[in-house]
């Protein structure tokens, strides 16, 4: 999943404890077992340190993230890490940034949480990867899988590990890549007996 948000905000009384000013977005899904990665591009009039955390919109409001301490300067920068889902999934969960210690301007220019996946380790078969043709590669606009099994979905994943494009279906062969931007891509093949892993150029 990914979300974006864009957010400006005006301290004027603080508070003794950074809860006391919440912004909150409600209705965030993460799922089990998945790893998400966060991004926040955020910046303020003073130095400001927030606290970030995705977690249950509901009592006792546990954090699934961790609490992140995230400081804020003058300057727009990136703030970014990732955790992993261990609760069970919850689709109204929040994003939550506790920042009511200082009086301050604050602007959060965007947020995203993206499920992101580590190719690296050994989700795929050797033996499928090897029995998928994709071609052309590199490619422009589509590209096209040579198989004796039948595709019932594809994932196309960043080479950060942030999952792009995800197509399901019955006895996949072609695919559309004209929106993805020029570079290197992870595709994850689900066959029937299981997943295989190709790697493409887009031009």
């Amino acid at each position: 999943s990914l979300y974006k948000m864009c957010i400006r905000d005006r301290i004027t009384r603080a508070g003794t404890e950074g809860w006391h000013i919440q912004l909150i977005k409600n209705n965030i899904k993460v799922k089990k077992g998945s790893r998400y990665q966060v991004t926040i591009k955020a910046s303020s009039t003073v130095p400001l340190s927030v606290t970030n955390y995705i977690g249950r919109n509901a009592s006792p409001w546990d954090s699934y993230s961790g609490y992140k301490s995230i400081s804020l300067t003058s300057d727009l920068q990136d703030h970014i890490y990732s955790f992993m889902m261990t609760s069970p999934t919850d689709t109204l969960a929040r994003i939550a940034f506790d920042m009511g210690t200082k009086e301050a301007s604050i602007r959060i220019s965007s947020v995203k949480i993206e499920e992101v996946f580590d190719v690296s380790i050994p989700i795929h078969s050797q033996e499928i990867s090897n029995s998928i043709v994709v071609y052309p590669n590199p490619a422009n606009e589509f590209i096209h899988f040579n198989t004796t099994k039948t595709i019932l979905g594809i994932r196309i994943i960043s080479i950060s590990g942030s999952l792009l494009k995800s197509i399901k279906g019955n006895q996949i062969k072609t695919i559309d890549v004209h929106d993805l931007a020029p570079g290197e891509y992870f595709i994850l093949v689900t066959t029937e007996t299981g997943t295989g892993l190709k790697k493409i150029t887009k031009f």
